[in-house]
């Protein structure tokens, strides 16, 4: 009953020219999309997204995190975790993009996508979605480098930087923010002060290791607060 309900949207839409979401289709891709034709609902529910369109050609670089090729990973819709996807992360948009069985690039419904990972140079990198809230300035996915009673987070993002190749083309432009969150708060970390004083009930335990182990930590690169966030969190057991 659900499949043939389906059927007849999608018969209505499609013979209008247009996606569930208004974006016009070509005949092979409304052909091709089969959303609601799918066997199965899970599938039904990972496909409610609009068909993507890359708004940036003329724009040096691209607007992804890491690669511009799709890269293998999972996305958790509604609660339910999808396997073997090939997954983008467009990070000046905030937006994941994925592709379905008949090779059509899907935006996910940002609504319903409460997490994703991929791999990357032989790394997962997990992504999990935060919700506006007056209490922190992430919003969106963030990278969740270290989960525990001292979690640390990377938000990233791209720009583009007007005329910045040769004074006449845009390109885009990388940065990241680090974060950690402790006691349910969460602090932006431009320094290695602030995060000494984060860790502030365990302030000299951390100076030794640090200076034991020879860690290196540098905003520029989040993993190498990694070593440090983790034998916080083995102090807290």
């Amino acid at each position: 009953m659900i499949r043939s309900f389906c059927l007849l949207i999608v018969s209505f839409f499609f013979s209008s020219g247009y996606s569930l979401t208004g974006i016009p289709l070509s005949k092979a891709e409304a052909i091709s999309l089969h959303v609601c034709e799918q066997d199965s609902l899970d599938k039904q529910i990972l496909f409610n997204g609009r068909v993507w369109r890359n708004l940036y050609s003329n724009v040096r670089g691209d607007q992804f995190l890491f690669s511009g090729d799709f890269l293998k990973g999972t996305v958790t819709v509604n609660g339910k975790t999808y396997y073997n996807m090939n997954v983008k992360y467009d990070i000046y948009n905030d937006e994941i993009l994925i592709t379905t069985d008949r090779g059509i690039i899907l935006q996910l419904n940002k609504e319903m996508t409460d997490e994703f990972a991929f791999e990357f140079n032989n790394r997962e990198f997990v992504f999990r979605k935060m919700e506006p809230d007056v209490t922190t300035p992430l919003t969106g996915y963030v990278n969740n480098l270290v989960d525990g009673n001292l979690s640390l987070l990377v938000k990233y993002k791209k720009e583009i930087d007007p005329l910045s190749v040769e004074n006449k083309y845009d390109s885009f432009g990388q940065s990241h923010r680090v974060y950690v969150r402790k006691d349910g708060k969460i602090y932006p970390i431009n320094f290695r002060k602030d995060f000494f004083n984060v860790l502030s009930d365990n302030k000299q335990q951390i100076r030794d290791f640090i200076k034991r182990e020879r860690v290196r930590m540098t905003r520029k690169n989040p993993e190498s607060y990694i070593p440090v966030t983790v034998f916080y969190n083995s102090l807290q057991r």
